[in-house]
């Protein structure tokens, strides 16, 4: 049975919870590894990646749970933006509270 992980992020230093719908997205991908990074370094590292302007990324709220994150681009307003867990609970088909 998965549960939550706490890890420090090998770029930042913060800690950060590796959750079980995260952790159940990784293993639908067969990834094996456990992040090293806090999901805002990751968007950060992967906008680099792809040539993207770091100073770009927008801090939003989640759609359905209100949990602050990152998206690499400015929003519009016009569609719903979800955090990583909701993301991947919508995708299984989850209900979410």
């Amino acid at each position: 049975m998965l549960k939550d992980v706490l890890i420090i992020c090998c770029d930042c230093g913060k800690n950060f919870t590796f959750g079980v719908g995260e952790q159940a997205f990784f293993a639908s991908k067969e990834l094996v590894n456990e992040p090293k990074r806090c999901p805002y370094c990751r968007i950060v590292t992967r906008a680099k990646r792809r040539g993207g302007e770091v100073d770009k990324l927008t801090e939003i709220s989640c759609s359905l749970c209100g949990e602050m994150t990152m998206v690499p681009f400015s929003p519009t307003g016009f569609k719903p933006l979800f955090c990583i867990n909701c993301l991947v609970s919508k995708g299984r088909g989850e209900d979410h509270d």
